[in-house]
């Protein structure tokens, strides 16, 4: 099991929110942050090192609405053995492993929400497009499926359809402090 404890950034935008962790690719070394999704997954070690890239994204960045200090904790299930320990578990997400061309990308998804953007061929969207909001018990009469259910079905029509690798997750993502 995998586990990823650290702090984030959130760079809102009106219609998205990014997540940014440490840089880690050397393309991205000089600006301190890069792309949580694009970095491997690594968030800062410190929250004092995410406080400073904030700023620095938000100085650098005209557009950005807001920018937002986080904490975040994730468990990623790397075999099935693992994965039977989620099924009681709440606050999932499903891993996208995308390569494309040498650029690698670890998309974050969670369930499709009603007025937000989603993968109309999946079923589900992108966090970073529906607020950050994982899969969890719902009281909904028509769909009575575990959160565990529900992004398993997600993860394998990725599989299916994207022929590319997945992983589900736990996904806790604490807002701590708003810096613009």
């Amino acid at each position: 099991m995998k586990q990823i404890n650290g702090h984030v950034f959130i760079a809102g935008y009106p219609e998205v929110e990014y997540l940014f962790g440490r840089a880690v690719n050397r393309r991205y070394k000089s600006r301190d942050y890069e792309s949580f999704q694009t970095n491997g997954l690594t968030p800062y070690k410190y929250l004092w090192d995410a406080h400073l890239a904030g700023e620095k994204y938000a100085r650098e960045r005209a557009d950005v609405k807001a920018v937002t200090l986080a904490g975040l904790k994730m468990e990623i299930a790397e075999n099935e053995k693992e994965l039977e320990r989620f099924e009681g578990k709440t606050s999932l997400v499903v891993i996208m492993n995308v390569d494309e061309h040498g650029f690698k990308e670890n998309r974050l998804l969670g369930p499709a929400v009603e007025r937000k953007p989603n993968l109309y061929h999946l079923p589900g969207a992108f966090l970073q497009e529906n607020g950050f909001i994982t899969f969890r018990h719902t009281r909904s009469l028509r769909d009575r499926r575990s959160p565990f259910e529900k992004a398993f079905y997600l993860a394998t029509e990725i599989n299916r359809q994207a022929q590319t690798g997945i992983y589900i997750a736990t996904f806790k993502l604490t807002k701590l402090e708003r810096i613009k």
